[in-house]
């Protein structure tokens, strides 16, 4: 007699059972080995004829089953190969995993996306090289009478982007490497300055992909700790005192290491470990930085770092050293992201208080970051009680600093000490409370992913720009095609254009004074309103009741100009933007008929080309020839702690006499009239740091569109010249004719490049 193994009769139970849970939806079992157990195509309800309405969506489905009860935690787990994770992972289509409990009777569901593997990578940063990995399930992930519109809902919105599993980055971001060295190689023995422009600009680019995220704060507040806890390895250096001194970047590699950058432009490496790194970054070991060190760098084969993103441990935002200091807030304005620490031990006590340099480091930095996320650390020595008395102060504290549009939505309490012993020690949780420092990296990953953050979508423009250039190299080869009848029409454009550039520049100054003389309009309004909203302030005090005090005064303004100057800053890269898109139409429009020139020509009518998309000036990194952004340009000139609003104000409210017997009227009038004076002086320096950076901004933005120009037109006077100076022999031509076949094949590898980018989106 034929026996039935009971693993089949599981099998089979948890097949019927799962195609009860999604009727009316239709399960198609594999009959093979394909990765997946079945491919489910969704369908409407059940019509009154008894028929469902199938929709060309479907999902492919992975079921396993257990008999095992739940653990303490109400969690059920299963091991599954890692090949197989990493195999779900790159498929086009999100794979669902579903786990059938059988005492339970109950479905457990989870998406293989890349928050999944993000979570593989957070609770264990080597997953990839084990054979088998445990995936736990709890009450959370049961599926619900709403799971089958959630299910639907998700694939229907999904992009299906692959998550960017271990590798993955560093071997895309080297077929694009691949792909700009190949077009150097097509282009280069043609040595145009126009293409020459290109590769460098692309591979410099390249190399400023990986996006940065900093942790930065006070001193001792727990940065270095933190870092240490993300990576779960001991990198940056932690003591008793002051430790960091020197900027600390940790970016991917593939294979650990320290590169040590020195002010005087040298560099050396050094195998990796954490000894090293303390002798050139720490302050014990490295006092006052006598080294002369510029930034230490280490690079470590590390799963999330591959997405395309690095972390910064920066010394404290309040070292005594000024040459650290300087350093250090020079570093800050250069990242994209910034995780802001405080200490709040102190809280056990009730002598916690929100300082006002914590106010001032968010306030500024977030005038050159995109997110900034607020951690309050070292949380372990507070009860409950007091730690949710701490998180109503704070929240209190937030809202009446005008800070909150300033963070993230989300703000995290954690203890950086204890989530780095943990993840050290392979402990997920302790005594069934998770590790809240979980919940911040889910949230920062979250933050990545969905802003399209992270090298991978650098590497998507990269690829964008690099087809642009084969456009503007393959325009220079067909201008030594052209036929004689329109060399003189050529001659005649070029010569038009070239003797219309004044007009470029006068383009430049017109905007550049108008972008002035907006910003200065915007300051004397918004000066206005700030003196009046002081008369308000001050007209709402009770008759009986004495006016705030000169220093609630300087801080209503210093305030109130803080706001002012975030304000105008956005003004002011608004109106460059728009003078960058000034120049776009009038190149566009003036290099137009000399492209449509070129591209007719009948000496090159065997090419099929494309619209050319050429001379648009680029987004620019103005912080970059000054090392910080415009904001921090004025703040430095302007809001440093000699020369801000309290130097301009001090005599005067030194000197300001309250007297219980003058006129209330006569008081507010003295008192605004004297802001006034005093504020002129203040917004007087600000037009006129504001008036240097248009300057500065407007000539480099000139600079790089006369530069493109002068190129393009350069190479075409080259090619022009050489028609009648040198004429091509038969192998020059067909030299040409065979480029641009290759141009064509290269377009082709570029799409199918960009197609598996977006893939990663």
């Amino acid at each position: 007699m034929a026996q039935y193994h009971s693993a089949h009769r599981k099998e089979n139970k948890s097949k019927r059972e799962f195609e009860k849970l999604l009727d009316p939806w239709v399960v198609n079992w594999a009959q093979k080995d394909y990765g997946v157990d079945a491919f489910v195509q969704v369908g409407n309800e059940i019509d009154s004829g008894g028929s469902s309405k199938l929709e060309s969506i479907f999902l492919p489905v992975q079921l396993k089953a257990t008999a095992q009860t739940t653990s303490k935690n109400g969690e059920y787990s299963i091991q599954i190969e890692t090949d197989k994770i990493k195999s779900w992972a790159s498929a086009n289509i999100r794979v669902l995993l579903v786990l059938y409990a059988e005492q339970a009777d109950t479905f457990y569901i989870k998406w293989i996306d890349d928050k999944f593997v993000s979570g593989l990578s957070i609770a264990n940063p080597s997953w990839s090289t084990k054979s088998k990995l445990a995936i736990k399930f709890n009450s959370l992930d049961a599926f619900k009478e709403t799971s089958k519109g959630e299910i639907r809902s998700f694939l229907l919105r999904s992009s299906h982007a692959k998550p960017v599993i271990p590798g993955t980055y560093f071997s895309l971001k080297d077929q694009v490497k691949k792909q700009i060295t190949a077009f150097h190689s097509l282009s280069g023995e043609f040595k145009f300055e126009s293409t020459e422009a290109i590769v460098n600009n692309l591979s410099s680019n390249l190399e400023k992909a990986i996006y940065r995220v900093a942790v930065v704060g006070p001193s001792k507040v727990g940065k270095s700790t933190l870092i240490n806890a993300l990576l779960k390895k001991g990198i940056s250096p932690i003591g008793v005192w002051q430790t960091t001194g020197v900027a600390i970047q940790i970016i991917p590699g593939d294979r650990d290491q320290i590169d040590i950058y020195f002010k005087d432009g040298t560099k050396t490496t050094e195998p990796f470990t954490a000894e090293t790194i303390k002798q050139y970054a720490s302050q014990d070991l490295n006092v006052a930085n006598e080294k002369k060190v510029k930034l230490v760098s280490v690079s470590m084969v590390n799963e999330s770092l591959e997405k395309g993103v690095s972390f910064f441990d920066i010394p404290g935002l309040d070292d005594p050293d000024d040459n650290i200091l300087q350093d250090t807030w020079g570093f800050v304005r250069t990242f994209n992201a910034v995780i802001y620490i405080i200490e709040v031990s102190s809280a056990a006590t009730g002598s916690f208080v929100f300082r006002a340099e914590y106010k001032k480091h968010i306030k500024e930095i977030g005038t050159s970051s995109e997110k900034i996320f607020l951690i309050f650390n070292k949380i372990d020595s507070l009860q409950n009680d007091r730690l949710e008395e701490l998180k109503n102060r704070i929240a209190y504290d937030m809202k009446r600093l005008e800070l909150i549009d300033k963070v993230s939505k989300n703000l995290y309490y954690v203890s950086a000490n204890e989530s780095l012993r943990r993840r050290l020690s392979s402990i997920s949780s302790n005594n069934g409370i998770p590790d809240p420092l979980n919940a911040f990296e889910e949230d920062l990953w979250s933050f990545l992913l969905s802003g399209n953050k992270l090298g991978i979508d650098k590497l998507i423009g990269t690829v964008s720009d690099l087809r642009k250039g084969t456009y503007v190299f393959e325009d220079i080869l067909k201008a030594r095609l052209i036929d004689s009848d329109k060399l003189v029409s050529l001659k005649a454009l070029i010569t038009d254009i070239t003797n219309k550039l004044p007009e470029l520049d006068a383009l430049f100054r017109t905007k550049g004074h108008e972008i002035k003389k907006s910003l200065h309009l915007s300051l004397d309004t918004k000066q206005g309103q700030l003196l009046s909203q002081l008369q308000i302030h001050l007209k709402s005090f009770p008759v009986g009741q004495d006016l705030p005090r000169a220093s609630e005064i300087r801080k209503f303004l210093s305030d109130g100009l803080n706001k002012i100057i975030n304000e105008v800053n956005q003004e002011h890269l608004n109106l460059l933007n728009l003078l960058k898109n000034d120049a776009d139409i009038w190149i566009e429009g003036n290099l137009k008929k000399v492209r449509e020139l070129i591209n007719t020509s009948t000496d090159t009518r065997y090419i099929n080309t494309a619209p050319i998309e050429m001379m648009v000036v680029p987004d620019i990194d103005l912080s970059e020839p000054f090392g910080m952004g415009v904001l921090g340009g004025v703040l430095a000139a302007i809001l440093n702690p000699g020369a801000f609003i309290v130097g301009a104000l001090a005599g005067f409210f030194g000197h300001l006499i309250f007297s219980a017997e003058s006129r209330r009227a006569r008081k507010i009038t003295k008192i605004i009239d004297t802001s006034r004076t005093q504020s002129d002086i203040v917004f007087g320096d600000i037009k006129k740091q504001y008036g240097s950076l248009v300057d500065e901004y407007v000539f480099i933005i000139k600079s790089y569109a006369d530069r493109k120009i002068a190129n393009y037109f350069s190479d075409i006077h080259a090619q022009i010249r050489e028609i009648k100076v040198n004429p091509l022999s038969s192998e020059e031509q067909a030299k040409y004719k065979e480029t641009f076949v290759k141009l064509s094949g290269f377009r082709e590898g570029l799409e199918g490049l960009a197609e598996s980018l977006y893939q990663y989106r």
